[in-house]
């Protein structure tokens, strides 16, 4: 089943089709920023527009794009460079408003977002103060002129490629100065939630760079201090006075995540660190960590590259990490940039061409194949890497696999050649969509699509940057539908699925191996992460299993009487954890065999599953009267705690009215999605549900809406801000607390 994609199938298109279609290879696409558009709503969204006839484009405005996605232009090239469109050509974007167009199982999508929200993460490490002697520059010099760079070209408004249309988003900037030093008590944000516009980014240069200059005289001062001296001298005693390289890159996503948290929401978020690159993750699971909340967030991590790439006559021996910082950049949809200090970066700014750094930072696309955008930047007077320097490096070894352009390079590296296996094959009584939208969450891009028309069957080969040099390959195979269209259910519940892994012949003879004795370490950790990833895919399958059957069995849909009525459907046993059912009868007992696993389902896995998650925070008020030995001891020597349990009677009473039965009291819920809801038809059917859990540390209280993946964005958007507004519309009833005073007054 290696074969399962035919990239020669029948899709194949001429240029121009008998009604005078023209094949768009690239579409440019616009998302709302009323809410977030998940992946999983994009795909969808591909799909149903999938070998679709469009008619010719209008000239629009910003305020003309309404919808959750709308189409802003297209191109006929086929050109791999997209940032390379010639968008000032006059008559190429006539041609193409002008035309009428098709979508096809080859076109590429790049979406654009309205609000940009971005962490610069400058990294000062002891590394930083070197001499880069292939370019005669110092590299503290060349961070502020490379962010000057990058911040001049990203606030230019340009022509989105294939149209008339001059797009300039709104963007909001944090940046931070990481400073290794534990000894160093100093604020390291320079600018939060800063708007950038053409009028002030000026002035933010200005602010940036007192501030890094201020940090290096800072740092200097610091080291010649005799508190410093006497630190290193005993360290051993005192503990390490700078934090280790291998620690670094996880502080400054770690800083990267926090501030994003506090800027604008339903925006294109990214981390942009700006390093020379020497630095790693201390260990594999720090590793999986990291990627893990970067890709469920839909945060892109982006590496600007300052100094000269690998040599082995490097000063100090700081050797850049070029191949780790690509992969990373690759798993989280994110950009690496090199920029050479010679590059002139302000070029043609009357132009408003889509430039490199729009392409590395604005756009987002989930069928390129490659998750990741890789350009080294020079000037134009420069060739090649290997001919621009003074050195000579004979070893292939030293460049990294994105740098050199030379396939002859790339052939001498034959331990490095990359193998293909089938390592898992199965097939599963599922919606292919759910399968595709866990895919998507985990960090998987679609690589391609072939539709074959006559049988109604679509396949989807999507991969994942797992690690460096090795790539997992998921093959999907399924019947394919539209919404709109009448299908017989027995024929499209099955899902063909096939796991495939490419990778060096090492790792391949080690994740084959059935004794699997490792005295490395190293390669014990990761082969057992290895086996946890096949492991979670297959976990992840049997939950969508579990959630196709609602649709497919009408028992699960048919909620007992005595649930309607406000009874929980279990209950929790003193000492026990496990829910047991509240009623139980023939009817109780069949209607819980399918919620019980959703009653157990940990809230933290919801996101990494295909449920869309949305949270409502809430403060809930305390009890009156106070408890009296709030602030006292009371004779065992202890003091009271603060209760809401006024607030949660209310909040329990507002949640059952609002839910269409209680799974477990205080601590979840269901609430039904019935058709006419969904998609404005006139059924009474439940489609799908969400679910509404309950974590409380009184008196701080987080509502999660978990709803199955597919649910439209406005839908949900809808329920939440209704939840939310009938949430705030909630009182305590008066209480008459003076009687109850006074009969503590007499008593006392």
């Amino acid at each position: 089943m290696d074969t399962i994609i035919d990239q020669n199938s029948s899709n194949d298109y001429d240029d121009n089709d008998d009604d005078g279609h023209i094949e768009a290879k690239h579409v440019y696409a616009l998302l709302t920023d009323r809410y977030r558009i998940s992946r999983n709503i994009r795909v969808k969204w591909f799909l149903d527009n999938l070998n679709k006839n469009f008619p010719p484009l209008p000239k629009r405005k910003l305020v003309d794009f309404q919808n959750e996605i709308d189409i802003i232009s297209f191109v006929t090239s086929s050109s791999d460079d997209n940032y390379k469109f010639q968008t000032n050509c006059c008559e190429r974007q006539q041609r193409n408003e002008n035309c009428k167009f098709r979508i096809n199982c080859d076109t590429k999508f790049t979406f654009f977002s309205r609000k940009y929200c971005f962490v610069f993460v400058l990294d000062m490490s002891t590394s930083i103060a070197n001499v880069d002697i292939q370019h005669s520059t110092i590299l503290t010099d060349e961070l502020f002129e490379v962010l000057a760079k990058c911040l001049s070209n990203i606030v230019k408004p340009f022509y989105v490629p294939g149209s008339e249309f001059l797009f300039q988003p709104e963007i909001f900037l944090t940046i931070v100065a990481y400073l290794p030093f534990y000894s160093l008590d100093v604020n390291n944000v320079i600018v939060h939630g800063y708007k950038l516009t053409t009028e002030n980014v000026g002035q933010l240069l200005e602010k940036v760079c007192s501030k890094i200059y201020f940090y290096i005289e800072l740092l200097a001062k610091n080291i010649r201090s005799e508190h410093f001296r006497d630190q290193y001298c005993h360290r051993s005693m005192q503990g390490r006075s700078i934090v280790p390289a291998n620690l670094s890159l996880i502080n400054m996503i770690r800083f990267g995540l926090l501030s994003l948290n506090l800027l604008p929401e339903n925006s294109h978020q990214g981390i942009v660190i700006v390093t020379d690159g020497n630095t790693s993750f201390s260990d594999a699971h720090t590793l999986e960590s990291a990627l893990t909340q970067l890709r469920l967030s839909m945060i892109s991590c982006s590496f600007i590259h300052i100094g000269s790439p690998p040599h082995p006559d490097a000063a100090f021996g700081y050797i850049p990490y070029i191949d780790f910082m690509n992969f990373i950049s690759q798993a989280t949809f994110g950009a690496y940039l090199s920029i050479s200090s010679d590059y002139d970066g302000y070029d043609h700014f009357e132009a408003n061409d889509f430039n490199v750094f729009h392409r590395a930072f604005f756009v987002y696309s989930f069928n390129n194949g490659c998750s990741s955008f890789s350009k080294c930047l020079r000037s134009q007077d420069s060739s090649s890497s290997t001919t621009t320097n003074i050195w000579v490096i004979d070893n292939p070894y030293f460049y990294s696999n994105n740098d050199d352009d030379d396939n002859v390079v790339r052939c001498l590296k034959k331990d490095q050649q990359l193998l293909r296996r089938k390592q898992l094959e199965n097939q599963i009584n599922a919606d292919f969509t759910q399968i595709l939208s866990y895919r998507l969450r985990e960090g998987f891009t679609i690589k391609r699509v072939n539709l074959i028309q006559t049988e109604n069957i679509i396949e989807i080969a999507l991969t994942l940057p797992w690690r460096h040099n090795v790539n997992i390959e998921y093959h999907i195979s399924a019947y394919f539908h539209r919404d709109n269209e009448d299908v017989d259910e027995s024929e499209e519940s099955f899902t063909k699925y096939e796991v495939i892994v490419e990778s060096n012949y090492n790792f391949l003879h080690d994740a084959s191996c059935t004794r699997k004795m490792f005295r490395s370490p190293l390669r014990a950790t990761a082969i057992k992460q290895f086996c946890a990833a096949i492991k979670h895919f297959n976990d992840s399958n049997n939950l969508g299993i579990h959630f196709h059957h609602f649709a497919r069995n009408e028992i699960y849909r048919s909620i007992p009487e005595s649930m309607r009525n406000g009874v929980s459907l279990f209950y929790l046993q003193p000492n026990n954890n496990v829910p047991e059912v509240s009623v139980p009868n023939e009817t109780h007992l069949k209607f819980a065999q399918y919620w019980k696993p959703i009653c157990m389902l940990d809230v933290n896995l919801c996101q990494k599953s295909s449920l869309h998650t949305h949270q409502i925070n809430i403060l809930l008020k305390h009890d009156y009267p106070l408890p009296e030995f709030l602030f006292h001891q009371n004779q065992f020597g202890r003091y009271d705690t603060i209760q809401c349990k006024q607030t949660m009677s209310v909040l329990n009473v507002v949640l059952k009215e609002w839910s269409s039965f209680v799974l477990l009291e205080n601590h979840s819920y269901i609430k039904l999605i019935k058709e006419k809801d969904a998609d404005s038809s006139n059924s009474d059917k439940s489609c799908s549900f969400y679910l509404i859990r309950i974590i409380a540390q009184p008196p701080c209280l987080v509502l999660h809406l978990a709803f199955i993946g597919g649910t439209s964005g406005s839908l949900r958007n809808q329920i939440v801000n209704d939840l939310s507004q009938k949430l705030r519309q909630c009182k305590l009833p008066q209480r008459n607390l003076s009687s109850s005073l006074v009969q503590k007054s007499g008593a006392t």
